[in-house]
């Protein structure tokens, strides 16, 4: 699984997860001592992806965060090998193209709304969204739950599932509160969705 697992910014087949596949994420999650929550029903993936989205047009309004996202990105297939860092953009669902040219595509093409509009589609074609909780706001408490995200990202690959990170609202300090808050969480810390 460590081979082959990649996430996938794309149009999921809306398939719903079985028990014991959603059993199999959660119990990744807590091996590694953190918690999971599950969101499939329409009306609690709805609210979730109103935060995602408000969220995503947040940070793409926000000139650093934008700057800062360009500076991560690859735009070609050989800066990505050359860095061996950052993000290519073939990843996130964006052409190759070369060097030169990346930056100022990047510039001309960003757009918050063409954003949340992909980001609402992809949340409604999915099987629903894992929330990965911190047992503690503290760096032991983000390590597990970075941990427990790679188990549970291996365990969907190892099962033949797809997955991509909406974590916008938990980077958002006010926006994690109203995660937690939607999804009653006792206190644990939304970390990753």
């Amino acid at each position: 699984a460590i081979a082959t697992r990649q996430c996938c910014r794309t149009i999921y087949d809306g398939s719903r997860l079985a028990p014991e596949e959603v059993a199999g994420l959660t119990a990744a999650v807590r091996a590694a001592g953190a918690e999971a929550v599950w969101v499939e029903d329409e009306a609690p993936v709805g609210r979730l992806s109103a935060l995602i989205v408000a969220a995503a047009v947040a940070q793409l309004e926000n000139a650093a965060y934008t700057e800062e996202l360009k500076q991560w990105l690859r735009f070609s297939r050989a800066a990505a090998l050359r860095t061996g860092d950052g993000l290519f953009s073939a990843a996130v669902g964006s052409p190759v193209v070369p060097d030169l040219i990346g930056p100022l595509a990047f510039d001309l093409t960003l757009s918050s709304g063409a954003e949340a509009e992909r980001i609402g589609i992809d949340i409604l074609s999915s099987a629903g969204l894992l929330v990965i909780l911190s047992p503690s706001n503290d760096p032991s408490g983000w390590i597990a739950a970075g941990r427990a995200c790679q188990r549970a990202q291996l365990r969907a690959t190892a099962l033949g599932l797809k997955s991509a990170f909406l974590n916008h609202p938990v980077e958002i300090p006010a926006m994690r509160a109203e995660v937690a808050s939607l999804l009653g969480t006792g206190g644990l810390r939304p970390s990753l969705i």
